[in-house]
C-alpha cells in the first residue's frame, strides 16, 4: 500500500516529510514474519493497535524532522505519537548508551516503551546498538532486587526516598555484576542500611 501511495506521490501530498524508500520497503515487508520473544513485552505497548501497524508507523516516522506535525496531519492517536517521539529520541542517543555500564543504560532505557525500543532495534544496522537493545529487552529490564519494601520496613527504615535509593542500588549492583548471589545481595543490603541510616 505504501509503495503504491509513494508511486502516486500521495505520501508527499499528505505531508512532504513522508519519505518512503527501498530500505523501509524491505524492513516493513519483513515485519509480518518477525516475532519478538515474549519476554521483550513489546505487545503491551502497542497503543491498542496491531503491533506491526504500530511498528510500521514508528519506523516510518521516527526520522521525520517534525514528528508532531506529521502525526497530527495523519491524525494518529496520542499514544502512538508518543511512541514515535520516544523512538526518535532513543535513535538519537544510541551512541551514548553504548558507552554506559548496564545499570546506567538500563536506567536510560527504562524511560522508553518496549515497542519504541524494538522499533529502533529493527531499524538499526549497527550490531553493537542491536546488542545493547536486545540485552535490555531480554534481560536487564527484568532484573529486580530480592529485597522488598517490607524488608526495609522490618529493618526500621521509615517509608521515604531512602527506599528507592537502596532498592535501586541493589538492582544496579546485580546489573553491573557487583553481586551474583542472594548472600552477596544481603551483605550489600546490610551495608547500605548502615550507610543510609
Amino acid at each position: 500500500m505504501l509503495d503504491r501511495l509513494n508511486e502516486l506521490t500521495i505520501l508527499k501530498a499528505i505531508h512532504p516529510q513522508l519519505v518512503w524508500d527501498e530500505s523501509f520497503q524491505i524492513l516493513v515487508g519483513c515485519l509480518p514474519g518477525k516475532e519478538p520473544p515474549p519476554e521483550w513485552n513489546v505487545e503491551r505497548d502497542s497503543a491498542g493497535l496491531n503491533v506491526n501497524h504500530s511498528l510500521c508507523y514508528t519506523i516510518l516516522l521516527m526520522r521525520s524532522p517534525d514528528i508532531k506535525k506529521v502525526c497530527k496531519r495523519l491524525r494518529l492517536v496520542r499514544n502512538l505519537t508518543n511512541m514515535i517521539l520516544q523512538a526518535a529520541e532513543l535513535r538519537a542517543s544510541l551512541g551514548e548508551l553504548f558507552t554506559l555500564p548496564p545499570s546506567q543504560a538500563t536506567w536510560a532505557l527504562d524511560r522508553f516503551s518496549n515497542l519504541a525500543i524494538y522499533a529502533v532495534y529493527l531499524y538499526s544496522n549497527q550490531p553493537k546498538h542491536k546488542g545493547i537493545l536486545s540485552r535490555y529487552l531480554s534481560s536487564w529490564q527484568h532484573v529486580e532486587s530480592n529485597i522488598t519494601g517490607k524488608d526495609l520496613q522490618d529493618a526500621g527504615l521509615a517509608p521515604g526516598p531512602l527506599y528507592a535509593e537502596i532498592l535501586t542500588g541493589i538492582r544496579n549492583a546485580w546489573l553491573d555484576g557487583e553481586i551474583s548471589s542472594k548472600k552477596e545481595e544481603l551483605a550489600l543490603f546490610n551495608q547500605l542500611l548502615v550507610e543510609k541510616k
